[in-house]
């Protein structure tokens, strides 16, 4: 058995890795700012644009049906087309903005955030909605009667097919190098009807030869003079596929996607292997943890709670808690009581209104496990030997808008597997602390980097009570002896727990530093300790 345990715990240390990075800065957190602030509003405006392209959609669908009945709505295309470029643009500008600022976010090993994931799959869904809205005006315009195809049909499909082009390169043609922003797009999630590959073939529909060849074959057919006074245009009149720029970008584009290959053909390896192993460990309970089935220890924690705290468990008779390097071995997010919710004015918003008998019925715990993401009742989580309670400090100063919109996003989540990969830059699994970094996105947790990718474990979502100008608090930690035996802990006993040292009246982390000797190839090591400042 002590073998088992061992090769167990050599795999997860593997996978999850030791090397970490925290995320420091000297950046002072103000609680009295809403950190979800940014988000919110990038979230309001590509909803906002998805409502507009679905109101240019039955525009267009109305007019296409008076062609049907003899009138010609030639002009009425043109003037939507006019209005879907428009749009069209105006999310561009926002988009490309957007990118730029992620792409330099992303230097010195820094994860995407879980708030930046979310952006580039909801902006990717938006993009797609343009252009699959411009397929489908242009797959009806080639339906128009023949007396109808005249020379302004023609230009109409050429605007299309141009203008697809052309939106492509201002919006993503300048991040498809950025290996971090290029996977994340290309990754499927759930929430935004998104699949894997989806971005990797817009790019391929759009840079492909017949695209470009049909373009040429208009402009040379209907003697199109140079009323598009583009480059592209120019370029794809003057110029054959083969030595034109397009051909050179889908190329470039392909070479970065054959090296992603590699990458997944890992993930997926990791997955099943790891997966086997941790749901096989996963069976292995010696006995129930000191907590569980007592009503009053129960009670004490249902009072300190309220909605959106997060709970961090420790298990110490199950062999996944021996496995998983640190202290904790799992995390959930607590959604709230019927009471609570209403106290807040969110139990009939739209996010929750599904759910209300769930929760009723004591379903308040939300978490990521080895059988995906559910509801968990208060009952079940507690069959363990030790519990802290950890609160978002901007949670209470958010309005009712934003406190939506943060429930729908956590409960968007519900249904997705386990992340056996334990990787934060993807969300179409997760893991336990995974689920906290996409919910609270916003927010910059700690993470370790290990095999090229990022992780987060229940300790680095815990330690972030321990920086200075932490957007975290610990609430509360009770730890059970024995089932008679109990008692409560404190900050500086997390912070022991947790591997961290404090160094006058403030915590710091401790980190092995290792330098070459001179004229000698043995290296020389000594620890040091890293103040923990929390970068907004």
């Amino acid at each position: 058995m002590q073998l088992l345990q061992y090769l167990f715990l050599w795999f997860f240390l593997f996978v999850l890795g030791v090397s970490s990075y925290a995320q420091n800065s000297d950046a002072q957190y103000n609680p009295s700012i809403s950190i979800f602030e940014k988000h919110q509003e990038n979230t309001q405006f590509l909803n906002a644009k998805l409502t507009e392209i679905d109101s240019i959609i039955i525009v267009y669908e109305s007019v296409f049906q008076l062609n049907k009945h003899g009138q010609l709505p030639i002009v009425k295309t043109q003037d939507l087309l006019v209005s879907i470029k428009k749009s069209f643009q105006n999310f561009t500008d926002f988009n490309s903005r957007r990118l730029v600022e992620i792409d330099k976010e992303l230097t010195g090993n820094k994860p995407v955030m879980g708030s930046d994931i979310a952006y580039l799959h909801h902006s990717f869904k938006v993009y797609k909605k343009y252009f699959d809205t411009y397929k489908t005006i242009y797959k009806k315009v080639q339906l128009f009667k023949k007396k109808e195809k005249t020379k302004e049909v023609s230009k109409i499909a050429l605007r299309i097919q141009l203008d697809q082009m052309s939106f492509f390169y201002k919006n993503y043609y300048s991040v498809i190098k950025n290996t971090q922003i290029r996977r994340v797009l290309n990754a499927s999630d759930a929430v935004y009807s998104l699949k894997d590959n989806d971005f990797r073939k817009s790019i391929r529909s759009v840079l492909k030869r017949k695209n470009y060849t049909s373009i040429q074959k208009i402009i040379k057919k209907q003697l199109i003079k140079d009323s598009i006074n583009t480059p592209l245009f120019f370029e794809i009149k003057n110029t054959k596929y083969s030595k034109s720029r397009i051909k050179k970008d889908k190329q470039k584009a392909q070479k970065f996607f054959r090296k992603d290959n590699n990458y997944q053909i890992g993930k997926f390896f990791t997955h099943y292997i790891s997966g086997a192993i941790g749901n096989a460990a996963g069976m292995v309970r010696v006995r129930k943890g000191y907590l569980y089935k007592n009503d009053s220890i129960k009670n004490l924690i249902k009072t300190q709670l309220k909605p959106m705290d997060i709970l961090a468990e420790k298990t110490g008779f199950a062999l996944t808690d021996k496995m998983i390097p640190g202290y904790f071995g799992h995390i959930a997010l607590w959604l709230g009581t019927e009471e609570q919710l209403k106290s807040e004015g969110l139990w009939d918003s739209p996010s929750i209104k599904p759910f209300q008998n769930r929760i009723k019925n004591g379903y308040c715990i939300l978490e990521s496990a080895r059988d995906g993401t559910h509801l968990k009742t208060l009952e079940d989580f507690i069959n363990v030997d030790e519990l802290a309670i950890a609160r978002i400090i901007a949670y209470t100063n958010l309005n009712k808008a934003d406190k939506i919109a943060l429930y729908q996003n956590a409960l968007a989540q519900l249904g997705k597997e386990y992340d056996f990969n334990f990787d934060v830059e993807t969300s179409d699994k997760l893991v336990c602390s995974e689920l906290l970094y996409q919910v609270f996105g916003s927010i910059y947790w700690p993470t370790d980097k290990f095999l090229k990718r990022s992780t987060i474990s229940p300790d680095n979502v815990l330690s972030l009570a321990l920086y200075q100008n932490t957007p975290i608090e610990l609430v509360y930690f009770i730890e059970a002896k024995n089932k008679k035996t109990f008692c409560t802990k404190t900050l500086d006993q997390l912070a022991i727990n947790l591997g961290y040292k404090k160094q006058k009246n403030r915590y710091v982390k401790p980190d092995q530093q290792c330098k070459k000797e001179s004229n000698s190839n043995k290296k020389k090591c000594e620890r040091v300790y890293h103040e923990l400042i929390y970068r907004e």
